[in-house]
């Protein structure tokens, strides 16, 4: 299974280094945080494909048939959108539930080391 976690934790850190966690600075939000999108997503789809073969009972990795030709996953246009569909929405999901129990915790007075 594709592990979800380890392109959170990176996009993440590379949010950070972009310092943008709250501000979006054009420059390095472009040089360090789409750029390096863009290569998680090849990495995801070129994971997923070789997952998806392996569930099928094929050794190698899966492969987009375009009739002429042959497409591996990672290459595939729509391969690379649904990466980046995944790790973005994975990554909100994440924030969106770190968010609520935050909240709850400040309406119920729960202690910050219960989160």
């Amino acid at each position: 299974m594709v592990d979800f976690k380890k392109y959170r934790e990176r996009l993440d850190n590379k949010i950070g280094e972009a310092m943008a966690t709250d501000k979006v600075l054009e420059v390095p939000w472009w040089d360090v945080v789409i750029k390096h999108l863009n290569l998680m997503s090849y990495y995801f789809a070129h994971d997923t494909g070789v997952e998806s073969a392996h569930k099928g009972g094929i050794d190698s990795k899966a492969v987009v048939d375009k009739g002429r030709y042959k497409l591996p996953f990672e290459e595939w246009s729509h391969g690379r959108l649904t990466a980046l569909n995944l790790i973005l929405s994975y990554r909100l999901g994440f924030q969106n539930c770190k968010f609520k129990k935050m909240k709850r915790a400040i309406h119920t007075k729960v202690r910050k080391s219960d989160f």
